[in-house]
């Protein structure tokens, strides 16, 4: 009888573990460390939703540093280690493919010497595309490039990064749907998109998050129990007598209170707080046991779609959430950064809704045309050069002072560089101080660039800094980026062999535009940007002349009207930046006061006064000795 149920153990199907145990038992991360399941307590529910045949579809809206590719990959090495089975690995571009596949291989060697049993070939059979296993394989695809999802038949699929796919018509449609569709043979095949939001209306994650169960995580309070959703406006922080925030006095102090009961939970109990949470669909909520009530609002919806922010990384602190906070709240560029990668929510283009006439009242102020504010301590004159005949210089001067506040002081066309030369030069009025000079002289360079560079690279003193700069639409150039011709690119070396050394800076337009945006949508006179009052139409329309499409992209808002005075506002507000961050490490200037009247020349010695007799010493020459010679 014991020979028949051995013989019916071995001959009978074994039930696959549950990929979180496993993961808990033999999982290991790149590095070669065991996986830490007390690290990543919010991955439970995306091994249970990969396990259960009825869910098609797992989409992961994540911020960073929560662990979406760590667990993505150990779902898929889990899956084939004891099912078997093709899969596909999907990615946006072939170098991120080559990096997971690389990743993928570092964690299968760690998982085998725990007792994975994976069956991975020797390092010199391996290839750069594809996860060898003993009995499955891992195909990787990148966007662009549909004819490599020919003839693929994957029991399972990790699509990483789906907002970065690229959107363009390849002629047989979308990578990731056609991605999707290479499992479509297989009614119990297991897939997973994960990624971070980027863009409302083109973001794929979004759309497929909000057509599934839309979950987030709840977690507690340490004293009353109640579970809430973890937002910024619950992270407090010190402030100095002031009022305003610094980044490491927040480091140092920040915490965590509940909405509830008003207590406070530090670092101490985060870890605690946190590896509690519980999931819940949206419609529902979580009451102080811990169990979900309500009713979901996709109430049918087959796929889970699970989101969370970075706040519920337990590599985090809540002191590291708030400092990076101010560091990326400066600009509106840093915001959508916070939005996209923190808070995992699709961030909304901005779309002008101002108007001039609404823009001169909500931005007007009381200092007269041409009169610099008292409180400025930065001047910076601005010339575009229009790339049509006829050429002119639209030219804009703006006053800065410490804590984002601007003043556009007086705007114009200038007609030749003579009279870029006069307003270079010119006084311009201050109460209660000396007439002031521009400190700072930016000009575009993208039309007519060599005699830019000459005209800034002839002007530029210690006094006065004449920069040449160009707008640059990369989305990953920070805040300014300088250089200095013919040091960093051959192109330029080439171009430009009589200006080697003049200085260069690359204004993102990306970052200012949006900055510039939230400067005219809203009135702060503190913080934010004032006109004169005598500001005309003409400038206002030229201003408010800017938006962003359904891609993101800034473009014109009507393409009848120009946008110089905008461009010219964009480059004062980097130049500005830059030149007390990079070239003064933080401090400001003060104003550069107007030359003196020149003081008469001293008169000449009349010819009858005795002059001091002057004594002409001579230098007493030694006389050399000469050498001896050896006998």
């Amino acid at each position: 009888m014991s020979h028949l149920r051995s013989a019916y153990g071995a001959l009978r199907a074994r039930r696959p573990m549950r990929t979180w145990d496993w993961l808990c038992q033999y999982g290991a991360v790149p590095d070669g460390t065991a996986w830490d399941p007390d690290l990543y307590p919010h991955a439970e529910r995306v091994c249970d939703a990969w396990d259960d045949p009825r869910v098609p579809i797992v989409w992961l809206k994540w911020g960073t540093r929560l662990g979406k590719s760590t667990t993505s990959h150990g779902c898929m090495i889990a899956s084939s280690s004891q099912l078997g089975g093709d899969g596909v690995l999907a990615g946006p571009t072939k170098p991120l493919i080559e990096r997971q596949v690389e990743r993928i291989y570092l964690m299968a060697q760690a998982m085998d010497r725990r007792g994975g049993n994976l069956g991975l070939p020797p390092e010199h059979e391996r290839t750069i595309h594809d996860v060898q296993f003993a009995e499955s394989l891992i195909t990787g695809v990148w966007s662009g490039s549909p004819t490599a999802l020919g003839d693929l038949d994957a029991i399972r699929l990790l699509v990483t990064e789906a907002d970065k796919f690229s959107h363009a018509n390849t002629g047989e449609g979308d990578t990731v749907e056609l991605a999707r569709e290479r499992a479509k043979n297989n009614p119990d095949a297991q897939i997973i998109v994960e990624s971070t939001p980027e863009l409302e209306r083109r973001s794929r994650i979004q759309a497929g998050v909000k057509a599934s169960t839309n979950e987030h995580r709840w977690v507690p309070c340490p004293k009353c129990h109640n579970h809430h959703l973890l937002a910024l406006d619950q992270i407090l922080w010190d402030k100095l007598r002031d009022g305003s925030s610094d980044k490491d006095l927040a480091y140092r102090t920040a915490r965590w209170q509940c909405p509830s009961c008003k207590y406070e939970v530090s670092d101490d109990l985060r870890w605690t707080m946190l590896s509690r949470g519980v999931w819940a669909p949206l419609g529902c909520y979580v009451d102080r046991r811990g169990r979900v009530k309500g009713t979901p609002k996709n109430f049918y919806a087959l796929d889970v779609g699970l989101t969370l922010g970075s706040f519920h990384s337990l590599m985090l602190t809540w002191g590291g959430l708030a400092r990076r906070w101010l560091e990326l709240c400066r600009s509106a560029g840093g915001i959508q950064d916070w939005t996209n990668s923190w808070e995992a929510e699709a961030w909304t283009p901005l779309r002008s809704t101002a108007e001039w006439e609404t823009v001169r009242e909500r931005l007007g102020s009381d200092v007269p045309r041409g009169t610099v504010p008292a409180w400025c301590q930065l001047l910076v004159l601005s010339f575009d050069l229009q790339r049509e005949w006829p050429y002119r210089w639209p030219w804009l001067l703006v006053a800065h002072a410490p804590g984002g506040r601007r003043h556009v002081v007086d705007w114009g066309l200038a007609e030749s560089w003579e009279e870029c030369d006069e307003l270079r030069q010119k006084a311009w009025p201050q109460p209660g101080k000396p007439d002031a000079q521009p400190l700072l002289v930016t000009v575009d360079s993208g039309a007519k660039t060599l005699e830019v560079y000459r005209w800034c690279n002839a002007r530029t003193s210690l006094t006065q800094r004449v920069v040449a700069v160009k707008g640059d639409s990369r989305t990953d150039s920070g805040r300014y980026r300088p250089e200095f011709l013919g040091v960093t690119t051959r192109a330029r070396r080439l171009a430009s062999k009589l200006n080697i050394g003049q200085l260069l800076v690359h204004v993102p337009v990306n970052a200012w535009e949006a900055e510039i945006h939230a400067l005219l949508e809203e009135r702060d006179p503190q913080t934010g940007l004032t006109l004169a009052r005598e500001a005309d139409k003409p400038l206002l329309e030229d201003l408010c002349n800017g938006t962003q499409d359904e891609k993101g992209t800034w473009v014109k808002k009507h393409d009848n009207l120009p946008n110089d005075w905008r461009d010219c506002l964009k480059y004062s507000l980097c130049l500005a930046e830059c030149e007390v961050e990079y070239f003064r490490r933080g401090f400001w200037p003060g104003l550069l006061p107007a030359p003196a009247a020149p003081t008469p020349p001293t008169p000449a010695p009349a010819p009858d006064a005795p002059r001091k007799p002057t004594r002409r010493v001579r230098r007493r020459v030694r006389p050399r000795r000469p050498r001896r010679r050896r006998s």
